[in-house]
């Protein structure tokens, strides 16, 4: 069974989505909250792709910076009011859209976005979503991750369960480790500013819990990384942001 089907299954059997699936995204306002950190690594892209594209928030932004973007989703009921918009929507299925484009159009776009897709998968559909982006980007595309702060307690404790479609939730160092595995390269993550990547990247290599026996000084040394994982990322990650986000790069 492919992953589309399995999705098909999920979705005919079972908890719905809510009637208003938008119900508790806080709109525009909450949809800025997030675009400002990931417009800045969208701008010079020729062909965005906006996986989910939901209300058309971000899809309206680029348009309007210039940037050709074309967006994906499977709520008819929305893509025909982003239809109306002269947006350039189609709806599709996500998996069977990059399943069935990676041959036929194979850098058509140069930037992909799935901002709040991740989280409405299984573990590994997440990974399956990872790896069809990677294969249907061109080499030195880019790939943007929007999902929700799970390190925030209120969104890990009640928010991140309102949407009754949420599967399982992303944390940051585990997308950090699959895309690195399936072969991007971590450009950003959290933080709008670039020269964080090398230091994001030695903060994730330190978080390595596999020795056998934990003495007091090692738990002492785990204690010491989590400290400065919150005094570095509570500027950026913000632990009150009610969003992360991720930028690679296809080798």
């Amino acid at each position: 069974m492919s992953i589309a089907e399995k999705i098909r299954r999920q979705q005919s059997v079972g908890v719905r989505k809510q009637q208003d699936p938008y119900a508790f995204s806080g709109g525009r306002d909450g949809a800025m909250s997030y675009i400002a950190m990931i417009f800045p690594y969208l701008r010079g892209r020729s062909h965005v792709l906006d996986l989910g594209c939901g209300q058309g928030f971000l899809m309206q932004e680029l348009e309007a910076a210039g940037t050709r973007v074309t967006g994906i989703d499977n709520n008819s009921e929305q893509v025909r009011k982003l239809d109306e918009q002269k947006l350039d929507v189609l709806y599709w299925e996500v998996f069977d859209f990059l399943e069935g484009h990676i041959e036929a159009n194979p850098g058509e776009y140069d930037a992909i976005v799935a901002s709040h897709l991740i989280e409405h998968f299984q573990a590994d559909e997440q990974v399956e979503l990872l790896q069809l982006i990677y294969d249907y980007l061109p080499s030195g595309g880019r790939m943007v991750i929007v999902t929700p702060n799970m390190r925030n307690p209120i969104v890990a404790a009640e928010n991140f369960w309102l949407d009754t479609d949420h599967k399982r939730p992303m944390p940051l160092p585990l997308l950090y480790q699959l895309t690195q595995h399936i072969g991007f390269t971590v450009v950003a993550a959290g933080s709008p500013w670039p020269w964080q990547r090398q230091r994001f990247r030695s903060e994730m290599d330190a978080a390595t819990h596999d020795v056998p026996h934990r003495s007091l000084g090692r738990n002492l040394q785990i204690i010491t990384h989590y400290l400065r994982m919150m005094i570095h990322y509570g500027p950026q990650l913000n632990l009150l942001r009610g969003d992360i986000f991720f930028v690679a790069e296809k080798r």
